[in-house]
């Protein structure tokens, strides 16, 4: 009998008008943002591709010189991702790219490129966006009138007059759904693979495929959840503007009334220092610092590095960056503290759960910062450890570090090759399912309460 059902609400989706419109906009979506995406991705790419050869040609610049090297301020720019058709993972919005010395990772922030800011676009059209929005909202409309509508025809007493239980009835209408939107969402996908592979400038590979792959889950749990709040709202409605007024509403809160209200709160739960009082604050410690320093901590000799008030000078430097150090990072934390926070209140909707289990799955957005912030720092060490080896071959050298001078440590030269490189670290495809394992949990757990909540009211559903 579930069979029976199932495939007599595939039948009503088929012959309705709305399946082909919504399949040839499907399609057309998929296939305009791949098209989109190559572009733009081409341009990132060799963007990216000139900003590492300049950076290299700045460190070649600076390789005659060991200290000023050590003391270069490097920027890291985060590569552009192969995945990004599948998700931005709001990656537009969050910093790029790191600053670093050998001496201190100094700071992030988000580099635009030379595109005018005016125009860019405030969110991305990839595959995810198009679920969120698209796939999200005809799920509602595919089952807002399922059970009011019919309700309203006078077919539903007549249906139940079989013999069919409500519960069988309610689950075939929620999988007739989920197994329309589910064929749009896979011959959309199939099509944009397509193009991705003719264009020739995105590598789809075994990596890529078990990303598709998770997405392909999450959209279906995230679409199933959709389907499940359509019905509940078409069971705890006896007509078909109730139910489709109610799941408008619905929809609209679980996409930007949740987000923006945890964007508001998020000052009041998870409070940061402002900016200026972060540059304040570390404008009194310097006076402080230096107010503690003796008298030659100014001084300097160019043409004797064991000058002794260089001493003075490169400890007093050093606590410098690092009093700015101790200030700052405390403030890096509070403001990753108040990201993730923020995101956690937003986790009510399960747009949000989609996204962040794809930030998850795709090794995106903060994630992929928040993990290149940590590995740079180890880095850091490394770097610093290498130099500090490197000057202690130097008996010109009187070894008193100076994170911003040369007055005090090897002026020598070095060879590039020899100097510890920075590779950031892509987590395997196993273990990001593994952390995005508990995202799709909550999508499936949030399904199964409203369906059981729907089967409880459809029981004593007035079907007359």
């Amino acid at each position: 009998m579930l069979k029976t059902i199932i495939i007599h609400e595939l039948q009503n989706h088929l012959y309705n008008l709305r399946f082909s419109f919504t399949l040839i906009l499907t399609v057309l979506l998929f296939s305009i943002s791949s098209v989109a995406y190559v572009i733009e991705y081409k341009e990132n790419k060799t963007m990216y591709e000139q900003g590492m050869i300049k950076l290299e040609e700045f460190k070649s610049d600076m390789a005659f010189n060991a200290s000023r090297f050590a003391q270069f301020q490097n920027s890291l720019p985060l590569e552009p991702r192969n995945s990004g058709f599948i998700a931005s993972c709001r990656e537009e919005s969050i910093p790029n790219t790191i600053f670093y010395s050998a001496f201190n990772v100094f700071g992030f922030e988000i580099i635009k490129g030379s595109k005018n800011p005016f125009v860019l676009p405030s969110e991305n059209v990839n595959w995810e966006f198009i679920i969120i929005v698209l796939f999200s909202f005809l799920a509602i409309i595919y089952t807002f009138n399922s059970i009011s509508g019919e309700k309203e025809m006078r077919t539903l007493s007549l249906g139940l007059s079989n013999s069919v239980s409500r519960g069988v009835l309610l689950t075939g209408k929620f999988l007739g759904t989920l197994m329309t939107l589910t064929l749009f969402l896979i011959l959309s996908m199939i099509t944009s693979i397509f193009i991705l592979l003719v264009s020739g400038q995105v590598m789809i590979d075994g990596t890529t495929m078990a990303e598709i792959s998770g997405f392909l889950v999450l959209s279906v749990l995230l679409i199933a959840c959709m389907t499940a709040i359509g019905l509940l709202s078409s069971v705890i409605s006896y007509h078909a503007n109730t139910s489709l007024l109610t799941d408008l509403l619905v929809w609209l809160v679980f996409l930007f009334v949740i987000p923006h209200t945890s964007l508001l709160l998020s000052d009041e739960l998870f409070p940061v220092e402002k900016e200026a009082i972060i540059n304040q604050n570390t404008r009194e410690a310097r006076d402080a610092t230096e107010a503690s320093f003796p008298g030659g901590k100014w001084h300097s000799d160019g043409g004797n590095p064991f000058e002794p008030d260089h001493e003075i000078r490169a400890n007093m430097h050093m606590a410098f960056m690092l009093g700015e150090k101790k200030i700052k990072d405390r403030w890096y934390q509070d403001q990753f503290r108040q990201y993730t926070g923020t995101r956690a209140l937003a986790c009510i909707s399960p747009m949000f759960l989609f996204e962040t289990g794809d930030e998850y799955l795709l090794d995106g957005g903060f994630q992929r910062f928040r993990k290149n912030w940590n590995d740079l720092h180890i880095y850091q060490s490394q770097f610093l450890d290498w130099f500090k080896a490197f000057d202690a071959k130097d008996e010109d050298s009187p070894h008193w570090y100076n994170p911003f001078e040369d007055y005090s440590t090897s002026k020598k030269p070095i060879k590039i090759e020899e100097v510890p490189v920075y590779t950031e670290q892509e987590i395997p495809v196993a273990e990001r399912l593994t952390e995005g394992s508990l995202y799709i949990a909550v999508l499936l757990g949030y399904t199964t309460v409203l369906l059981f909540i729907s089967f409880l009211i459809f029981s004593r559903y007035d079907v007359r």
